[in-house]
């Protein structure tokens, strides 16, 4: 969903530039009519309420995590070691959480050199930006000038593909976006999404759950200083060998959660990163 609408974000600006004003006119309000349907303007920045509470922490591909479910949640599943996601769950209450790194947020936008001009360098950083653009702020009159008044143009051009691209990253039920130190939590009714960007490298860290105060809890345990309390021996040990293509190892890795009784949903991905690193 996410590469389609950059896809079709190439096919807009390449689009742009060759179309007359009045058809740039008549794209920018059928535009307008899409994203006013989809309440794209739900997608901006709301205060953080204060917490005392904190969540323990969870050290991952040199980040500090809170850990949302429990003090001792299960690893329930993780997918494999070319998406590097990791998933944790808390049987009883059904909440989840999973943890993906190098996403599709730091990828740079190369294909179009439009890009920079118009969102950035990445889409992490477009995105960023568009959670401040309001569907009242596009004006598609300004597509007529387009030869007279090319920087309203422009700007315009700007606006409109913020606003595509934030309605593609719109989630079921969405209630705002909070700003943090890292990047950016988008809230919704079934939980909230932390983004963050460090080195260039992306992190989302989803959590699916019910209690609308997880997501302050949350942020307050990512303002406090690193502290390391959730030890968990399955997830440490698929951890230190995330990286290792290695068959062999993924194997050990296997008998020795076999014997330690890990859920049959992580053994049966273990086995499915095991049939893809054997076969490649």
């Amino acid at each position: 969903m996410k590469y389609s609408t950059l896809a079709f974000f190439v096919s807009m600006l390449s689009f742009s530039t060759l179309a007359t004003e009045l058809d740039l006119v008549h794209q920018c309000q059928e535009s307008k009519t899409t994203l006013e349907n989809v309440s794209v303007d739900v997608l901006t920045w709301k205060p953080i309420k204060p917490s005392e509470s904190k969540f323990p922490t969870l050290n991952v591909w040199n980040l500090s995590v809170p850990i949302v479910p429990n003090k001792k949640p299960k690893v329930g599943v993780f997918n494999d070691s070319i998406f590097k996601r990791l998933a944790l769950m808390e049987h009883e209450t059904k909440k989840l959480q999973t943890i993906e790194t190098n996403t599709y947020h730091s990828l740079q936008l190369k294909d179009n050199p439009l890009y920079s001009s118009l969102i950035g360098h990445n889409a992490f950083s477009a995105l960023m930006e568009s959670f401040s653009i309001k569907l009242s702020d596009l004006d598609c009159g300004a597509f007529r000038l387009k030869e007279s008044e090319p920087k309203a143009f422009l700007l315009n051009s700007k606006y409109l593909a913020l606003l595509l691209l934030k309605a593609n990253y719109k989630t079921y039920k969405v209630t705002g976006v909070i700003e943090v130190p890292t990047g950016f939590i988008i809230t919704s009714e079934l939980g909230f999404e932390h983004h963050s960007m460090i080195n260039n490298v992306s992190t989302v860290t989803n959590v699916f759950t019910n209690n609308p105060n997880d997501v302050y809890t949350f942020i307050n345990s990512l303002n406090q200083p690193v502290e390391i309390v959730f030890k968990n021996e399955i997830l440490n040990r698929i951890v230190s060998i995330w990286d290792n293509s290695s068959p062999k190892v993924w194997r050990e890795l296997l008998t020795q959660l076999e014997s330690a009784d890990a859920p049959k949903i992580t053994l049966d991905s273990i086995s499915g990163v095991i049939d893809n690193l054997t076969s490649n």
